[in-house]
């Protein structure tokens, strides 16, 4: 994007994504001074966190390993 007032606002950031790369996103929208905040990664993959989220869920490490290998729930390769 060329748009001066975007660059100067950071509205486009560069971030590092497992398997697309070096990758764009929108920046945040608004910007405030004693709070100031990041956008440091970019967004989970499908499935990253579901062995945690089942997990907190109280689900037992075995019972989700058999909803993965059962294709019911879905992990990155």
């Amino acid at each position: 994007v060329e748009e001066e007032q975007v660059r100067a606002r950071d509205m486009i950031v560069s971030v590092e994504h497992p398997t697309a790369g070096r990758i764009k996103l929108a920046g945040l929208p608004i910007k405030l001074s004693e709070t100031p905040g990041a956008v440091v990664s970019a967004s989970p993959l499908l499935g990253e966190h579901t062995h945690e989220v089942l997990e907190r869920l109280g689900y037992a490490r075995s019972f989700i390993d058999k909803l993965i290998s059962d294709g019911i729930v879905g992990v990155p390769d």
